[in-house]
């Protein structure tokens, strides 16, 4: 018989059968399905930076808990991180230069609850 626990740090584990699972709450899986289903609408649109960050922390959170979407949030930090100069087309760092000045408005409060 396994044996169950609740969750520790956000990541729910349960032995069964001499293997470990983890897992998140259900509503915390709601969540990220949330997250992804907006970022995935605010695919080529000016998308509001507080949310994207917002989400983007919570996606790292949830790479702890599901190893297999740690690979691609290396896309998620270029994509937060691609208002600084010195980019190349594809997001990654040119060697040797230095961030240019923020852009207009980056520090602009939104009006828009960070609901999702």
């Amino acid at each position: 018989m396994g044996q169950r626990c609740g969750a520790w740090a956000g990541t729910v584990v349960h032995t069964d059968k001499g293997l470990v699972r983890r897992f998140f709450s259900q509503e915390r899986w709601d969540k990220l399905k949330a997250l992804l289903t907006w970022m995935r609408s605010a695919l080529g649109t000016r998308a509001d930076r507080k949310k994207f960050l917002s989400a983007r922390g919570f996606m790292v959170y949830a790479s702890m808990t599901y190893l297999f979407m740690r690979p691609f949030m290396k896309g998620i930090h270029m994509s937060a991180e691609s208002w600084w100069g010195g980019r190349d087309a594809e997001g990654w760092k040119v060697a040797g230069s230095k961030p240019g000045p923020k852009p207009t408005g980056y520090d602009q409060e939104y009006s828009e609850e960070l609901e999702y």
